[in-house]
Formats: structure tokens, sequence, C-alpha cells
């Protein structure tokens, strides 16, 4: 990565982002469609039907099921806009964020670069104060070879922070993706089933007042 040219190297991993965001957006939308298709296909025509006190466990069953399901889509949903939101960062943000999993993204972006950060710099954080301090200095001491090089990289160290980061968000949400729909079949499962009362059987016929003889 860090041999590739810069430009073309910020511009597939920016297209690689968008590729990610676009398969969350499918899936999870795909996997709501489904579920509120299922959902709505489910009969409830005997819903009202149920009374209580006789059905209050029927009717408890079809609240927590259909709870349970929204639940499980509410939380893909959720992690799905993690994927989605496109968020602008800069380097001084990403090197003094408190957050863990940004300082974590620091390590690895240090990893892959190691050999290949401007200036002789080591850490992101070297490079952050020697682009400061060159930028502090009066124009006819900067040193314009180390500006220059700096210049260029940054878009490509920060197209690949916002990589790793997308790829990141779309992991958590590959992970819970079976769990959470197994969860919604489960929840819409057991709503539909408590709606559904088997028909109750036919009252007995009463037997005549008066038998003619």
């Amino acid at each position: 990565m860090a041999d590739a040219q810069p430009e073309a190297a910020a511009g597939s991993l920016r297209a690689a982002s968008q590729s990610l965001r676009e398969t969350a957006k499918w899936l999870v939308g795909g996997v709501t469609a489904t579920a509120a298709g299922v959902f709505a296909g489910s009969s409830l025509t005997n819903l009202g039907s149920l009374s209580l006190p006789a059905d209050v466990l029927r009717l408890l069953a079809a609240l927590l099921g259909v709870s349970f399901g929204l639940a499980c889509i509410g939380q893909l949903a959720w992690r799905a806009i993690d994927v989605l939101v496109v968020e602008t960062i800069s380097l001084d943000e990403l090197v003094d964020s408190p957050d863990s999993d940004r300082a974590k993204l620091v390590t690895r972006l240090e990893a892959v670069f190691k050999d290949a950060l401007p200036g002789q710099t080591t850490t992101l954080a070297d490079l952050r104060d020697k682009i400061r301090d060159e930028n502090k200095k009066e124009a006819a001491q900067q040193d314009t070879g180390f500006l220059d090089s700096a210049g260029a990289f940054l878009p490509m160290l920060m197209a690949e922070a916002s990589f790793r980061h997308v790829a990141d968000r779309f992991d958590r949400l590959r992970r819970i993706l079976r769990l959470r729909v197994a969860g919604a079949v489960i929840g819409f499962g057991v709503f539909a089933w408590a709606a559904n009362p088997p028909a109750r059987p036919a009252p007995a016929p009463e037997p005549p007042a008066a038998i003619p003889y």
C-alpha cells in the first residue's frame, strides 16, 4: 500500500470504503424488507379473537415476540447506520482522540506505514508535530521537501484511516447479522403463532326443551 502512487492509492481506498457502505445498505435493507414482508404476511385476522383472561398468555407471547423481532431488526439498522455515516477527521483529531477505537486505529496505521512516514518520523504524533513546527517557521527556513512529501502523503494516510474505520464497523455488522436475523425470525414466528390460535370447537347443541311423543 505504501509503495503505490499516493493519489491512486487514496482513490482506491475511498472506492473500497464506498463499496462497504453500499454493501451494508443493501444487506440490511434486504434483511429489513424480508422481515417486514414476513411480518406483514402473517395472518393477523385472528388477533382480535383473543380475549382476556382466557388468552392472556397468547397476548403476552405476541407482544414479546414482535418486540424481540423488532429489537433485532433495530440493532441491525443501528449497526448499518454506523457503517453508512461518513465522518471527516483531521490528523490532529485522529492523534489526539481519547476514543479507544481510534487509538487502536492509530497503532495499526503506524504499523502499515512504518517505513513510509515522511521526514523520518516514526509515529503519527511525530509526523503531526513536525508538520506543525515547519509551518510555524518563516518561509525561507521551512523544509519544503518535507512539507511537499507530507502534503502528498496525508491524503493516502487519511484514506487508509477512513477505510479501516469503515471496515471495522462493517465487521461488527457482519458478526451480529446471523444472530439478529435468527432472533427476528424467532420473534416474528412466536408472534404469528400467538396471534393465530387454533379454531375453538363449536359448542355442543342444546337438547330440545320438550320431546314430542
